[in-house]
C-alpha cells in the first residue's frame, strides 16, 4: 500500500522529504509535483528500479527517461560535455521547464538513455523537488504520471488508479503551476533541435539563440 503525504511545493516540510529520499534509497517510485505538472520518480542510478518504472509506465525500454537535477553541478557528473549552446540555454531558462538533451557521460546506464547515448535533464523551478534530489544527492526521473500515450496530470486526482497503486509514496502538493510539461530541446547535435515544445515556446528559444531550429 503506497503512502500519501501532503506537501508545500514551495516549503518543503522536513519529514516529507525525508520519506521520499528513503524511499528512491530503498527502490521505490514516488510521484510528486513539479512547476509543469506530477511527475514520476526514481533513483536514476537504480537500475532494478529504472526497469520498474518502465513497466509501471507501459513504456518501451527504448524510450528514454529525463532527468530532474538539484543544480548545474549535479549535471555534469552525467553529461559528457556542456557546450555554448547548453551554457546560454543553463543560464537564461534555468531552473525552469526546460528539458536540455545533452551527449551523456559514458557512465550513464544506458537503461535511462533508451540506448541513445543521450541524457534529458532539467533543473526545475520547484522547491520541493529541488530539495528532495539535493538531499537524495542524485538525480531522479522525470517523467510525467500518467500511462504512456495519456495525457499529463496537473492534480493527484487525474492520475489513473492503476499508476497510483503501483507507487510506494505519493506526494501531494494541489494543483501544480504549469498546464503542459518542460519543453525538450536537443543540443546532442547541430543544429539543436525542439523534441517537444512544451511550456517554453520555439519562438522563445529561436529568438534567445538568434537560429533556427530543427
Amino acid at each position: 500500500m503506497n503512502h500519501l503525504i501532503v506537501i508545500n511545493q514551495e516549503q518543503p516540510d522536513e519529514d516529507g522529504v525525508r520519506t521520499a529520499v528513503e524511499t528512491l534509497q530503498q527502490g521505490g517510485i514516488i510521484i510528486y509535483p513539479t512547476e509543469t505538472v506530477y511527475g514520476l520518480g526514481v533513483d536514476c542510478e537504480n537500475e532494478q528500479a529504472v526497469k520498474n518504472l518502465y513497466r509501471v509506465k507501459k513504456r518501451k525500454e527504448t524510450k528514454p527517461f529525463s532527468l530532474i537535477a538539484a543544480d548545474r553541478e549535479m549535471v555534469r557528473d552525467y553529461v559528457d560535455e556542456v557546450s555554448g549552446f547548453g551554457r546560454k540555454l543553463m543560464d537564461r531558462f534555468w531552473p525552469g521547464p526546460l528539458t536540455i538533451v545533452f551527449k551523456a557521460s559514458t557512465n550513464v546506464n544506458p537503461l535511462i538513455t533508451g540506448g541513445t547515448a543521450a541524457i534529458g535533464i532539467r533543473v526545475p523551478d520547484n522547491m520541493f523537488c529541488c530539495t528532495l534530489v539535493q538531499q537524495l544527492g542524485r538525480p531522479i526521473t522525470s517523467t510525467s504520471a500518467n500511462l504512456s500515450g495519456e495525457k499529463e496530470c496537473r492534480k493527484i486526482e487525474q492520475i489513473p488508479g492503476a499508476l497510483k497503486s503501483a507507487t510506494d509514496v505519493i506526494l501531494d502538493g494541489g494543483e501544480t503551476r504549469g498546464i503542459v510539461p518542460s519543453t525538450v530541446i536537443s543540443i546532442a547535435n547541430y543544429p539543436p533541435e525542439i523534441l517537444r515544445e512544451g511550456a517554453v515556446s520555439r519562438n522563445l528559444i529561436e529568438d534567445f539563440l538568434g537560429i533556427t531550429l530543427s
